[in-house]
């Protein structure tokens, strides 16, 4: 260990400044010199014969005792990194409401609870007899790129996704108001009002083609 506190044996005058008897100083090993260059304080940047000083037991101990709370530091923070990307990595996965079904359908199907198996079993062939389509569902799944998201669920397990809201005919209007006022602040209020009426008849319109279609 290069760096570390000594403590003088004598008074070392250098001239310009006069280093104490008894001072501790936190120095580092200068090979080439066979000498202490120090390190902080009043005195730093002066170098002390390797004779003129000797280790300071105490706070030796103390500086080595820092360097390994550093390092646990380090280390506590590397594994506290892994166990969020791992927490991260076993969120559930969000499927379709049908897929969930299928997979508890799967489960439901052995009474060992293996995720290699049952993803073993979804990835064999389909057979052309097979008249199970919760198992066509999950096989047509993992051949569409999506294996690894049913191995995930097996693995972290799985809920259904959401369906988009469907807005009704108010909040749709209030949203189109919303727009309005952030889009022509600088309108006359009659124009304004004249095209906010038209925005809002265009979307009804559009609202009820749309459910007589549906």
């Amino acid at each position: 260990m290069n760096e570390q506190y000594v403590v003088t044996r004598r008074s070392l005058d250098f001239g310009h400044v006069v280093i104490p008897i008894d001072t501790i100083l936190f120095v580092h090993k200068h090979y080439p010199r066979c000498s202490f260059r120090v390190l902080s304080g009043v005195f730093a940047g002066l170098f002390v014969g390797v004779d003129d000083v000797e280790p300071f037991s105490i706070w030796q101990e103390l500086l080595q005792r820092r360097e390994e709370v550093d390092e646990l530091t380090r280390e506590r923070d590397a594994l506290l990194q892994t166990i969020e990307r791992t927490i991260d990595e076993q969120k559930p996965v969000v499927l379709p409401r049908e897929v969930c079904n299928a997979l508890d359908t799967l489960k439901a199907q052995f009474a060992l609870s293996d995720t290699d198996f049952h993803a073993w079993y979804i990835a064999q062939e389909n057979n052309e007899h097979e008249d199970r389509e919760w198992l066509k569902l999950l096989r047509d799944r993992a051949n569409s790129d999506s294996f690894l998201d049913i191995v995930d669920a097996l693995r972290y397990g799985y809920k259904v996704e959401e369906p988009e809201p469907v807005l009704t005919i108010e909040e749709e209007v209030a949203g189109i108001i919303s727009e309005w006022l952030k889009e022509e602040p600088n309108s006359s209020e009659r124009d304004d009002n004249l095209k906010l009426a038209c925005r809002i008849v265009e979307r009804i319109k559009q609202k009820e083609q749309e459910e007589r279609v549906g």
